[in-house]
C-alpha cells in the first residue's frame, strides 16, 4: 500500500514538472483545435445572447451591422455590461407597464378620435391590449 502511494506521488510530481507547449494537431487534439473551439463557442454564445433594439428607420443596413458588431465585442470583452443593460431595460419596461396599467381605459372612446393622429394609434394599441374594443 505504501509503495502505491509513493508511486502516485512520483507520477504527480512528474506531471507537475513536465511543461507542455504548443501541441500539433495531427495525431491528437492540439492547441489550435482547443483555441478554435473555445473562440467559436464564445462567439456563438455572445451571438445567441444579443437581442439589439429595433433600429431607427433612417439607420442604414451597414450601421445596423456595425452596431451589432460593437455589442458583440462588448459581449466578448465585458459580458457583465450586457447583463446590466438587459436588467436596466427590464426594470424600465416594468415601470412603463405599471404606468400604463394606471390608465383608466373604461372612459376611453377610441372610435371618436381622428384615425390619423399619433395619439389615436397609441391608444388604439393600448386599448387592443386591454381588450376594450371587443
Amino acid at each position: 500500500m505504501g509503495a502505491q502511494i509513493s508511486s502516485l506521488e512520483e507520477n504527480a510530481q512528474e506531471a507537475n514538472s513536465t511543461r507542455v507547449g504548443w501541441v500539433k494537431t495531427l495525431p491528437e487534439r492540439g492547441t489550435t483545435d482547443l483555441l478554435v473551439t473555445c473562440i467559436a463557442t464564445l462567439l456563438l454564445c455572445v451571438y445567441s445572447s444579443l437581442h439589439p433594439n429595433l433600429p431607427m428607420q433612417q439607420e442604414s443596413q451597414l450601421m445596423r451591422q456595425w452596431r451589432f458588431v460593437r455589442w458583440g465585442l462588448l459581449g466578448v470583452l465585458g459580458p457583465e455590461v450586457i447583463v446590466w443593460t438587459a436588467w436596466r431595460q427590464y426594470v424600465s419596461a416594468r415601470a412603463l407597464q405599471a404606468e400604463v396599467d394606471k390608465y383608466d381605459y373604461s372612459r376611453l372612446d377610441v372610435r371618436s378620435m381622428r384615425p390619423s393622429s399619433r395619439e389615436w394609434l397609441r391608444l388604439r394599441f393600448l386599448a387592443s391590449e386591454h381588450r376594450i374594443l371587443d
